[in-house]
């Protein structure tokens, strides 16, 4: 799974490249003075801010948009 390390490679540079080909970067913006609480509420839900931001939007696809949601399990199954 992933890359073949190079035995001369930077290890941030291995990673930024493997972030690159399997991720795509969201930029959510919030009110200032929210992160604070996103963040207490990730910590007590046992996530990081990221997996409780990513599980919240897909909460809501599979109630408001089941179609979509089911479609995007299907893909993410290939």
């Amino acid at each position: 799974m992933g890359r073949p390390k190079k035995p001369d490679s930077n290890p941030t540079d291995y990673k930024r490249g493997f972030n690159a080909e399997n991720y795509e970067r969201l930029y959510p913006w919030a009110r200032r003075g929210r992160k604070a609480f996103y963040t207490m509420a990730a910590k007590q839900a046992g996530l990081s801010l990221n997996e409780f931001i990513i599980a919240a939007i897909e909460e809501k696809m599979e109630r408001d948009s089941p179609d979509t949601y089911k479609q995007m399990q299907e893909e993410t199954k290939n």
